[in-house]
């Protein structure tokens, strides 16, 4: 580093630490008279880099616990490079320990074990997950605190920490796969939202390595653990060939924390604790009582597809856009037979490798992509479906090798330099496009949309996160074919537009999450006799708008976190044909009006829960699959919640 002297405080000592962005130094705080740690990013970031460095500082900055890292300072140096102050930690990570010794003893594994679930469901409970929970980040520090001697844990990084209650959460690019592959939940490797129970994962894959002196999962690389992760069921304590016999109630435990499906795994960090808690002391562990807060989500299709490409550490979309895969092909496009490399004289050999992705395979590269890279997997002629998230590098030259490939399905999201430019040569040079999907694209704008009219087969269309208008919505009108639009997260948006869309006879499913509609928007809605799937999701949807749309034909309905209420419910008893209403997080609506509702549409199905599944799924599943999804099916499952 050029600087000696930070901010005109903290005077640099050595290094003593690094990672693939950040290097933490030694400092001592000319202030305080004290040495401290100092973390900053090794080379120059941009706004984004910029942002997230200090949603992190103002995160865990908050945060006093004893076995949580204590966030002194932060800021600017003099090259512009955010800083992070933090207290000096000397001691000895916990894989070091176990590289050092081999697995402590069981009842001293416990101890640590339960400070790390406390301090936890401490950081959760102030709305922060950590999202990169692993050995190398828990410390252990000699503390003579009573009088004897004893260990502390002291857990750090939390550079992937997510503020869960702010605006800013997204920042990190949403759903990317970030943390290590050892450690990593199943949902987290898919590219899915995150919630405190990916972290108790990756606490079981660390209970289970602190015991064993293994992690439960260690393929030859790390794409091979993470096809453990989300296929492998977790192998129990006594397997793990070492001659220590360990508690029923501990397996339990492990078994728990490392269930696949989020809903089977321990609800909060205070359950692990607890749990472990009782371990230690001898006393039998409650089991669950069976209920839990979501179903457990089928495998969409056992058939391995392997059509579309997702490029490593940016797997966003899973098994969404594989969803949209099979929405654009047929049977036979879809089915093959295994999974293998590509062939010495493939054009991949070497550089890409394939990774089973859910219901089929993302063909990964290890470091980021260039121009050429498309023009390699365009050569291969066989990959319909191309997913690219987030690449700097990637130019027009670059996309244009795709025409190649004639694709059926696009999805680009993040691409800096991406503009109008790229619409124009897809509408000349792609016209096998049915399926396009543009997240988190902050320069796409009205201007973009006017090339969409010129794609014959173009069937479905999602916009999240980006800057069009009301009056954009005009140029989708000529879409003829256009049968589903997402529309998500866009401000400024209030759907007025949706007037131009009234004559689209073609689309029959519409998405408009996290849009602030207008009363305006409803009374356009009313007009679109054509729909048959209605997402509201967070549009703020009230009972007179519900009122307004009631004649509809619709056969399925999202109103989840809207403040309707047993009035607007009623308004909907004449829509005969729903099959599927949604209603998560619906704070105003009765118990007893859902009841009502049942008993007069006895064949509607309604989902109560928060799906995992994607906005796709709702639009796109056949009924009998969103029944193994994430209904309840109010004639089996009444008592539900």
């Amino acid at each position: 580093m050029s600087q000696t002297v930070i901010a005109d405080r903290y005077e640099l000592i050595c290094e003593i630490g690094a990672g693939a962005v950040g290097v933490v130094y030694k400092v001592l705080d000319r202030n305080l008279k004290k040495t401290c740690a100092l973390k900053t990013i090794k080379r120059e970031p941009d706004d984004r880099q910029l942002l997230r460095f200090q949603s992190e500082a103002k995160a865990i900055s908050a945060l006093r616990h004893g076995n949580v890292v204590e966030i002194l300072d932060f800021g600017l140096d003099a090259d512009n490079k955010p800083f992070l102050v933090m207290e000096l930690i000397e001691g000895e990570n916990l894989f070091d320990l176990l590289q050092r010794q081999g697995p402590p003893e069981e009842e001293e594994a416990i101890e640590i074990l339960i400070q790390v679930a406390d301090a936890m469901d401490y950081t959760h409970k102030h709305g922060i997950l950590h999202r990169d929970l692993k050995a190398s980040n828990i410390m252990l520090v000699e503390s003579k605190e009573g009088g004897s001697p004893e260990l502390r844990v002291k857990i750090l990084d939390f550079g992937l920490a997510k503020d869960l209650g702010s605006e800013d959460a997204g920042l990190t690019n949403k759903g990317q796969a970030i943390g290590t592959a050892a450690y990593m939940s199943p949902e987290h490797a898919r590219g899915g939202k995150l919630d405190e129970r990916s972290d108790i994962y990756s606490l079981g894959c660390i209970i289970y390595e602190l015991l064993t002196g293994s992690p439960p999962f260690h393929g030859d690389s790390p794409m091979q653990t993470i096809e453990q992760q989300l296929n492998a069921r977790a192998p129990a304590l006594k397997r793990a060939g070492t001659d220590q016999d360990f508690s029923p109630d501990l397996e339990k435990v492990v078994a728990r924390a490392l269930e696949k499906d989020p809903a089977r795994r321990f609800a909060t960090m205070a359950e692990v604790r607890d749990a472990l808690i009782q371990c230690r002391d001898g006393k039998q562990i409650r089991e669950p009582d069976g209920e839990t807060t979501e179903t457990i989500p089928r495998q969409l299709n056992s058939r391995v597809v392997t059509i579309f490409m997702v490029l490593l550490g940016v797997t966003v979309f899973g098994a969404a856009f594989i969803m949209l895969a099979r929405y654009g092909a047929s049977d036979e496009e879809l089915a093959v037979d295994s999974i293998s490399s590509p062939p010495p004289d493939s054009a991949l050999a070497g550089s890409w490798s394939p990774f089973p992705w859910e219901d089929g395979i993302s063909w990964q590269k290890r470091f980021e992509i260039e121009d050429q890279d498309l023009r390699e997997i365009a050569r291969e002629g066989t990959k319909k479906y191309v997913s690219i998230w987030g690449e700097e590098d990637i130019t027009l030259n670059g996309f244009a090798y795709l025409e190649q490939l004639q694709p059926l399905g696009l999805a680009m999201g993040e691409l800096p330099q991406m503009d109008a430019s790229w619409l124009q040569f897809m509408s000349r040079k792609m016209k096998s496009l049915e399926v396009l999907y543009f997240p988190e694209n902050d320069q796409l704008n009205d201007d973009f949309l006017v090339y969409l009219k010129d794609l014959p087969h173009l069937r479905f269309l999602a916009l999240t996160e980006c800057s069009i208008s009301d009056q954009g919505l005009q140029e989708l009108a000529a879409i003829k074919t256009l049968d589903t639009l997402k529309i998500d997260e866009i401000k400024g948006l209030t759907g007025d537009g949706l007037r131009f869309l009234i004559p689209l006879t073609s689309l029959h499913r519409l998405c408009l999450q996290e849009v602030r509609l207008s009363k305006q928007a409803f009374q356009h809605l009313a007009g679109m006799n054509q729909l048959r799937v209605l997402d509201l999701e967070e549009t703020g949807t009230t009972d007179e708008d519900l009122k307004t749309i009631a004649t509809l034909p619709l056969t399925r309905l999202d109103l989840s976190k809207t403040p309707v209420t047993a009035t607007g419910l009623a308004y909907l008893d004449v829509m005969k044909d729903l099959q599927v209403l949604r209603i998560y997080d619906c704070k105003k609506l009765a118990p007893q009006a859902v009841e009502h509702f049942k008993s007069t549409h006895p064949h509607c199905k309604i989902i109560k829960i928060k799906s995992r599944s994607s906005h796709v799924h709702f639009l796109l599943l056949p009924d009998e699959d969103l029944d193994r999804e994430s209904i309840i099916d109010p004639d089996k499952n009444s008592g539900s919640k």
